[in-house]
């Protein structure tokens, strides 16, 4: 009988250990290519400032270099302008402040970078 116990004991301790090593052995969800603008400008809005799934930056702005390491595609925008209507009927613009863009594609072309499919987080 004892040694039974101390099989079922041992067979538990393994299960334990093998199912601890599945969630640890599973990798932390990390941006393929990252990237810090200092500004950039969103696509218009219509009648408000509202951000939409695309920017565009100087290349300049951006470290003034870009290497692409696939999607995601995850940027720090210390600023980010949104052109509008307004109420008036004059162009006007809002800007926001310290965002994180993650974007699902990115275009580098004659010095200047645009990220599309993006989604924005404080």
């Amino acid at each position: 009988m004892r040694n039974v116990s101390i099989r079922a004991l041992a067979v538990g301790v393994a299960g334990l250990a093998a199912a601890g090593s599945l969630v640890l052995g599973a990798p932390t969800a990390q941006a393929a290519t990252t990237g810090h603008c200092t500004s950039a400008l969103s696509g218009p809005g219509i009648t408000s400032p509202t951000l939409t799934p695309i920017f565009f930056a100087q290349l300049s702005a951006c470290g003034g270099s870009f290497t692409d390491q696939g999607a995601p595609y995850t940027f720090t925008l210390d600023s980010i302008a949104v052109f509008y209507m307004s109420g008036s009927g004059m162009l006007t613009s809002f800007a926001y402040h310290n965002l994180i863009a993650t974007c699902t594609a990115v275009t580098v072309s004659n010095g200047g970078l645009s990220g599309s499919g993006c989604v924005y987080a404080a």
